[in-house]
């Protein structure tokens, strides 16, 4: 276990009903997010039309546009 670290939210995928778009993903994780050593992250699962790679995407919360700029 990696200290300071834990499971903050866990949604699912709706209802396969709602949408053809969740058809076979009722009831699979669609989001986490979580802490891993005091750093925030969230783990987005796109779906049976995006397969697995070494891609990933970054987000930097800010304040206001000011910081946005900054960035």
């Amino acid at each position: 276990m990696i200290p300071n670290s834990e499971i903050q939210q866990i949604e699912y995928y709706p209802d396969a009903s709602l949408d053809e778009y969740f058809e076979g993903m009722t009831g699979k994780v669609i989001t986490a997010e979580f802490t891993l050593n005091n750093h925030p992250y969230i783990a987005l699962d796109g779906g049976p039309y995006f397969r697995f790679d070494e891609a990933i995407s970054l987000a930097l919360n800010c304040e206001g546009q000011d910081e946005t700029d900054y960035y």
